[in-house]
């Protein structure tokens, strides 16, 4: 028998002629006696292949019961659950309040699924297959919203959607072809969403200002995506993986917006990692924003053209605070860095002495007899100022040279340990001496450098949270 496409059904009269004439199928007329008791209508285990009358229901039948039915014949108050069905037509529920919950599992949808501005208690899609696409714009379910192992084309509109419950994409496929394979912008959804173990994606993800109570997800699934958009998601608790090469690299794909960089994804990353006790990932989420913002700032001003001063004097002060505090979140660094410019400048220094280029650094004691007799003349030796104040020697009283601390009175501004005050490197004895001289003029700037930004760095004023 041929079952043709119904109208728009709103009264039971005209199920009742349908049923009379012999124009219901079998499937639809257990559909409307189980709704009517609340009960599941299961005619497949799986989504039926063909629109066999056995498992087939039009649009408007469903329609009718998803609704409530009317008060001659009334949907149950637990709603209607139903499973392996054929739904034939498209399934419009737009702007409509459901009884109960919606359960439409292992279906084969054969035009659209619209239900902008749906109101239900629960949604669950799962195993179900639509070819012509999923629109959900606007609509609010005060329970779970499932898509698990669905096999959505044309798209899934879930944009300003909320969800009381959890919203599940396990395993499911979204194919976009000429729109989004999913819109979730502004979603809101009262506990987790789940996107993990999906099947496939093909198209654009978008979750830009979607708000989630927790985000969990894997990294394979991610993979899968080949277009994703999330500036503006919000989630309180994260439950996937917490490893920073996997997590650094999705959060610069959705933070990349037409080519301009968007901070809000790194800064909300870090802000659930601080919350959540990683303050170390915290740390680095924040580092690699710092990066990348200022990477994108002088590639758009190279692209502008004309200010190559700005990009040479961002890159420089860019990679300065990025090695000596890590913009701020690492301000320990500044003290490794000073520790290295301290050994530079003691192995220098240790050169220098053992070669002899060290002398006094006072006037009297450069033109005293003593000095001069073992620096200067035929009786001059290869270290005077070792020997001149050794422990028997007439510089004994001297202060002790030690080139550790001498490196340390270069290094460190306002430190004073007296042995830069006390000896001077000789450029005329030897090239270690020659060396020092010069090299101790960059130690003391880079000094002055790294401790101003290491101190910039600890006050926070370089760090802006």
């Amino acid at each position: 028998m041929d079952y043709p496409d119904l109208e728009l059904i709103t009264s039971y009269s005209q199920l009742r002629d349908l049923r009379d004439d012999g124009g219901l199928t079998p499937a639809e007329i257990a559909l409307l006696d189980m709704a009517r008791i609340g009960s599941v209508t299961a005619r497949r285990e799986t989504a039926p292949k063909t629109p066999e009358p056995e498992v087939l229901v039009r649009a408007p039948v469903l329609r009718f019961v998803a609704l409530g039915g009317c008060p001659e014949w009334p949907t149950d108050i637990q709603g209607i659950s139903v499973r392996g069905l054929w739904i034939k037509q498209d399934l419009n529920l737009s702007f409509g309040k459901g009884v109960g919950r919606l359960h439409l599992r292992d279906c084969q949808f054969e035009g659209a699924f619209r239900a902008r501005q749906f109101e239900g208690a629960a949604l669950v899609l799962n195993r179900s297959r639509f070819p012509k696409g999923v629109d959900l714009h606007g609509s609010q379910i005060a329970g779970d919203m499932l898509f698990r192992e669905v096999i959505v084309e044309g798209g899934l509109n879930l944009m300003s959607a909320s969800a009381g419950g959890q919203v599940d994409f396990e395993k499911a496929t979204l194919v976009g072809g000429d729109s989004d394979a999913l819109n979730a912008q502004g979603l809101v959804v009262g506990k987790a969403f789940f996107w993990r173990e999906l099947a496939g994606i093909d198209g654009m993800v978008r979750l830009t200002g979607a708000r989630f109570n927790s985000l969990a997800d894997d990294a394979e699934s991610w993979a899968l995506t080949p277009d994703l958009m999330f500036d503006g998601l919000q989630f309180e608790r994260l439950s996937g993986p917490m490893d920073m090469a996997l997590r650094l690299p999705w959060l610069e794909r959705g933070a990349v917006v037409d080519d301009e960089f968007r901070p809000h994804p790194y800064e909300h990353f870090a802000d659930v990692m601080r919350e959540t006790g990683h303050t170390a990932e915290a740390r680095r989420v924040m580092m690699e924003k710092e990066r990348l913002q200022r990477a994108f700032a002088r590639r758009r001003w190279r692209a502008e053209g004309g200010q190559l001063h700005k990009v040479l004097g961002s890159w420089i002060a860019d990679h300065t605070q990025r090695w000596l505090v890590g913009y701020g979140y690492q301000p320990l660094r500044s003290v490794v860095a000073l520790m290295v410019l301290i050994l530079i400048g003691a192995g220098l220094a240790h050169q220098a002495w053992e070669a002899g280029d060290f002398a006094p650094n006072a006037a009297p004691v450069l033109m005293s007899p003593s000095w001069q007799a073992v620096s200067v003349g035929p009786n001059q030796v290869e270290n005077p100022a070792d020997v001149w104040s050794g422990p028997e020697a007439a510089g004994r009283d001297y202060e002790t040279f030690e080139a550790f601390y001498y490196g340390v009175d270069l290094v460190i501004p306002l430190v004073q340990l007296g042995q830069e005050k006390a000896w001077a490197p000789s450029t005329t004895r030897g090239p270690w001496g020659w060396w020092l001289w010069w090299v101790r003029w960059w130690l003391i700037a880079m000094g002055w450098i790294v401790t101003a930004i290491g101190a910039a760095a600890v006050t926070g004023i370089i760090r802006k949270e």
